[in-house]
């Protein structure tokens, strides 16, 4: 790029700058593009200038001083300029109501040049891959050296949903020269959010001015809220359950009924009991969903389990409680021995891993509890011993006296077994209640 300085003046030649032209509301690409002068103009206005803000919402860049002013050297094609604005995104909706931009005296400018108004809503933050017309407006320059102030009369508010951008600026209409100057800059803090164009032809040109003259356009716009959005958001806050405490489940015999407790918590109107068959709860299953802080565990299959609970209310769940685990046994025969013998009688069913025990006193005894099955047992005593195989189920009692011939049983008149040759004899067993 030549860069040249007369009297003060900045030429910038041979930039070539090309936008995108406005179609039904949208961007539209075109292909024909074209090379303009640019041209940088002091300014009169070094001090702030007083704005007048019309609106509860402000989209300014600018510090209110007036640097310089830049126009377009030559040719026919208008001159574009514009402000990039982010409004915060709790601002959205809101509806623009007035615009305002700042024409300096000396730069060429006249009251009456006509211009375009032009406000475009932009989502991606990148004006030159397209945006949205919302607003072209025709108007006029209405005074110089002070703040022009707009207010479209439109049929419809001209709300802007956002979030994104606003673009906001002017297209300068007259027949450009060296001496017209339209676009008046603020360069004391460049926002890098101005840019320029002279010509809505092709979509990929725009560039922000701070690559020539770093500043911020002199417009802005001003708004109100529609009070769709406005909302004032307060966090929920609810107390947290602390978790039950569950109780040690009692089933030292590891019994397929049993039950579980677990202490009540303030606040909860129910609880979760989970049954799994790994401390992992990998695979739970809820067992119980209610009011009640116990629960019976009925007809459990042979195995392992595993429980944990948690409390909860309409508003909110507690952690999980500890863990408590029981198992439940196969099915066992507990036997039980009755010695009518007179002497000493020894007992043994094979397989079981009790042994042989011996009962010297008459009477019931117990021998043990083992699983349900078929098992061979043995008995003996001062009289004999006998010997066979039986299935044990849940309850069994055996009896076993001494006897020489068939006789009645501890005074009986009626028999009670058959004799066996070494004198020891053996009831039938009998399952108890």
């Amino acid at each position: 790029m030549k860069i040249e300085r007369r009297s003060g003046l900045i030429s910038l030649l041979a930039l070539v700058l090309v936008i995108p032209i406005f179609a039904n509301g949208n961007h539209s690409a075109a292909s024909a593009s074209f090379t303009s002068k640019l041209n940088i103009q002091s300014g009169n206005h070094s001090n702030p200038v007083a704005d007048s803000p019309a609106g509860e919402i402000s989209l300014v860049l600018d510090d209110g001083s007036v640097e310089n002013a830049i126009g377009v050297v030559g040719g026919t094609s208008s001159f574009i300029f514009f402000n990039r604005f982010t409004p915060d995104p709790s601002l959205f909706p809101f509806e623009l109501t007035s615009y305002q931009v700042f024409f300096q005296s000396a730069m060429g400018v006249s009251v009456g040049d006509e211009i375009n108004l032009f406000v475009y809503e932009d989502a991606d933050g990148n004006p030159a891959n397209g945006a949205t017309l919302l607003l072209n407006y025709p108007a006029t320059i209405k005074a110089l050296d002070t703040w022009n102030e707009y207010v479209p009369e439109l049929a419809e508010p001209l709300v802007i949903n956002g979030p994104g951008d606003v673009l906001i600026g002017i297209e300068a209409l007259e027949t450009l020269g060296t001496d017209y100057f339209p676009a008046s800059i603020d360069t004391t803090n460049s926002q890098q959010r101005s840019w320029i164009g002279n010509s809505f032809l092709d979509l990929g040109s725009f560039e922000i001015i701070d690559s020539y003259l770093p500043g911020n356009w002199m417009i802005r716009g001003y708004g109100t809220s529609t009070g769709t959005n406005s909302y004032l958001y307060l966090p929920i806050i609810f107390k947290p359950l602390p978790p039950p405490v569950l109780s040690p489940i009692t089933n030292p015999n590891g019994e397929a009924n049993y039950s579980l407790s677990w202490s009540s918590v303030d606040l909860a109107t129910s609880y979760v009991l989970e049954e799994d068959d790994n401390g992992a709860f990998s695979s739970p299953a809820v067992a119980y969903n209610g009011a009640s802080t116990s629960w019976l565990a009925s007809n459990r299959a042979v195995g392992t389990y595993y429980y944990r609970v948690k409390a909860r209310n309409s508003s909110v769940d507690s952690s999980w409680s500890n863990i408590q685990t029981t198992s439940v046994f196969p099915p066992r025969s507990n036997v039980y021995v009755d010695n009518d013998t007179g002497c000493t009688l020894c007992f043994e069913v094979f397989g079981t891993g009790i042994g042989q025990k011996c009962f010297s006193s008459a009477g019931s005894h117990f021998y043990g509890s083992f699983p349900v099955g078929n098992y061979s047992w043995t008995a003996s005593a001062c009289c004999g011993s006998k010997s066979d195989s039986d299935y044990f189920g849940s309850t069994w009692s055996y009896s076993f006296y001494c006897t020489s011939s068939v006789s009645p049983k501890l005074g009986s008149s009626t028999p009670q077994c058959t004799p066996l040759s070494n004198g020891l004899t053996q009831s039938d067993s009998t399952q108890l209640p």
